[in-house]
Parts: structure tokens; C-alpha cells; sequence
């Protein structure tokens, strides 16, 4: 019990020291780095062929690009696309496609 308690307070510790590192994205650095991403997923990010990533929760962009990069994901094209960029320019991206319309309307629960 001591052993799962100590592994959990040093995994705890190395998150928050990670989490601490990256400062948020930035949506209009995103939006210039966004070029590459939108020559596959179209000018709105929401080409049906490839996953839609407008409108998407900016935290599990970011995770999904992360994946792609250490290899985690598998897919020959975003893991190359995911390769070059830096935590920054991952997180301003995913801050950038979340701002974008989903093109989905909402559900109202009355």
C-alpha cells in the first residue's frame, strides 16, 4: 500500500511539473501554424474523408497530437506531420481548431 501511495505522489509531482511547463495555446499563433493541417482536413477543418478536428476539445487535440508524435498513434501521415512540432506549437494548434465551429448544432435539455 506505502509503495502504490509513493508511486502515485511522484507521478502526481511529474505531471504537475509538466503541466506547469506548458503555457496555454495560442489561437492566432495556431491559426498561422494551421496551414499543413488544412491542406488534408480542408479550410474548416471539417473535411468529411479525414477526422473532424473543428470544434473539438482543445485538450484531447492536444493529447491526440502528442500520441502522433511519441508514437502512440499510428498513422504514417499525422505522425509525420506531428514529428517537428514542439509542445507550444501543439497546444496553440489544438487552442486554434477548438475555437473553430464544429458545424454540429447542440442538443438543448429543457
Amino acid at each position: 500500500m506505502k509503495r502504490t501511495l509513493m508511486s502515485l505522489a511522484a507521478a502526481s509531482v511529474m505531471f504537475a511539473g509538466h503541466a506547469a511547463a506548458l503555457k496555454p495555446g495560442d489561437a492566432a499563433a495556431g491559426k498561422d501554424k494551421a496551414q499543413a493541417c488544412m491542406a488534408c482536413h480542408g479550410p474548416e477543418v471539417n473535411n468529411p474523408t479525414f477526422p473532424k478536428i473543428a470544434g473539438q476539445h482543445a485538450d484531447y487535440l492536444y493529447q491526440a497530437l502528442r500520441a502522433y508524435k511519441n508514437g502512440d498513434r499510428q498513422n504514417a501521415v499525422m505522425s509525420g506531420q506531428a514529428a517537428g512540432l514542439s509542445q507550444q506549437d501543439m497546444a496553440d494548434l489544438a487552442t486554434y481548431f477548438s475555437t473553430l465551429d464544429s458545424g454540429l448544432e447542440s442538443i438543448s435539455r429543457n
